[in-house]
């Protein structure tokens, strides 16, 4: 479940990684796609290995919808509704992570799924303020950083580091 829960999720942070308006928004969904991705390796590792299963990710069916319509939206209205449904797509996940972080049978997996329950629960707070047209600081790694213009510096733009264009 978790493999096609983040596949659809990376789908949904490629698509904000070429549209969104805020380059600290750009960072976010940049991150997300990166760690779901090697998240999405790591547990398609251990399904083969610990129970001699491939299974080929898909997009789940909840997630479709979604898609179809962030892919006819732009400008802040793409960025509010992609926040508003990457935080839903999180939370939606949070029991089934908290879930697995207490009851796992691997303490790999345990591990994973405690790093995954904080690090979406810390990005429903960030998609949330994006939603509110607040700033928000993403590390995109490398030692690059995307954050926002504020209302006290006249509301200079979006700013980008770290390779992630505004």
């Amino acid at each position: 479940m978790t493999v096609d829960h983040h596949f659809g999720g990376v789908r949904m942070a490629e698509l904000c990684v070429d549209k969104a308006t805020r380059a600290d928004l750009k960072g976010l969904c940049s991150k997300i796609k990166d760690t779901q991705a090697e998240e999405i390796a790591t547990m398609r590792s251990w399904l083969k290995a610990w129970y001699g299963t491939d299974e080929t990710p898909s997009v789940p069916p909840e997630t479709k919808p979604m898609l179809e319509k962030l892919a006819g939206l732009s400008g802040r209205t793409f960025d509010v509704e992609l926040s508003r449904d990457f935080a839903q797509h999180h939370r939606e996940f949070l029991p089934e992570a908290d879930e697995c972080r207490k009851h796992a049978e691997h303490a790999k997996l345990r591990a994973l799924c405690d790093t995954m329950y904080k690090t979406q629960a810390e990005e429903i707070d960030k998609f949330e303020a994006v939603i509110a047209g607040k700033p928000i600081t993403v590390d995109t790694g490398n030692g690059g950083l995307a954050t926002a213009g504020t209302a006290a510096t006249g509301g200079a733009g979006w700013l980008a580091a770290g390779g992630v264009a505004a």
